[in-house]
C-alpha cells in the first residue's frame, strides 16, 4: 500500500513542482506585471502558504491526513481553474486582470505547505517503523522524479500548444492524484505496516 501511495504522491507532486514554476512563466508570457506587482505575487504566495499550512493543519486534526490531501488537491484545482479562465472571470467580475491573477495565486498557494505536510504524515503512517528512514529516502527520490515528470510534460504541451493549455496538464496531475487518493485504503496500509517484520530474513 505504501508503494501505491508513493506512486500517487508522484503524480500530484508533479503538479505541485510544476505549478510553482508555471506562475513565473505565466507572468512573463501572458501578463504584463511590473516588478512591484511581481514582488507582490511572490510575497502573497509565501503568506498564503503560511496561512494555509496553519489553517489546513488544524483541519487535519479533524479529518485526517488522507482527507486533507484530497481537500488540498481540490483546492489547488479550484485555483488553477480560475487562472485558466482568468480572462472570462476578469470580464465577469469586472476586476482588472493582473489583480485577479494575484487573488487566484493567493487562493491556490494556500494549499502548498498543507499538501506536503499531510503527505509526509501519510508516509510515516504507512511505513514500517523499522524501515521508516529508508522509506523517507525513497520519498525524496519520488519527489525528484515528480519534478522531472511534471516540468517535462508541461514544457511539451506548452511548446506544442500554449501556456494556457499547458495548465491543463498541471490540473490533470491534481485531478488524477485526488481521485487516486479517494480509492487508497489507508487503514489497510497501516495494518500492513504494523505487521511488517523488523528484518527480512
Amino acid at each position: 500500500m505504501l508503494w501505491r501511495f508513493l506512486l500517487i504522491f508522484t503524480v500530484y507532486s508533479a503538479g505541485m513542482a510544476t505549478v510553482i514554476k508555471f506562475f513565473g512563466i505565466y507572468v512573463e508570457g501572458e501578463l504584463s506585471l511590473s516588478d512591484r506587482e511581481k514582488t507582490t505575487v511572490f510575497l502573497a504566495l509565501q503568506l498564503s502558504a503560511l496561512v494555509g499550512a496553519i489553517g489546513f493543519g488544524l483541519l487535519e486534526r479533524l479529518v485526517g491526513s488522507k482527507r486533507l490531501v484530497i481537500y488540498t488537491l481540490c483546492w489547488w484545482l479550484l485555483g488553477l481553474i480560475a487562472i485558466h479562465q482568468l480572462q472570462a472571470l476578469s470580464m465577469w467580475l469586472s476586476v482588472e486582470l493582473n489583480r485577479l491573477f494575484v487573488i487566484c495565486t493567493v487562493i491556490a498557494g494556500a494549499g502548498l505547505g498543507a499538501t506536503q505536510s499531510a503527505s509526509r504524515t501519510l508516509v510515516a503512517l504507512l511505513a514500517p517503523n523499522a524501515h521508516s528512514a529508508q522509506i523517507f529516502g525513497y520519498w525524496g527520490l519520488f519527489s525528484r522524479l515528480a519534478a522531472v515528470l511534471g516540468t517535462g510534460a508541461f514544457a511539451l504541451v506548452a511548446d506544442l500548444l500554449s501556456l494556457r493549455q499547458g495548465l491543463l496538464v498541471i490540473m490533470a496531475f491534481f485531478a488524477v492524484g485526488a481521485l487516486s487518493m479517494v480509492m487508497l485504503p489507508v487503514a489497510q496500509g497501516r495494518t500492513q505496516a504494523s505487521a511488517f517484520p523488523a528484518k527480512i530474513s
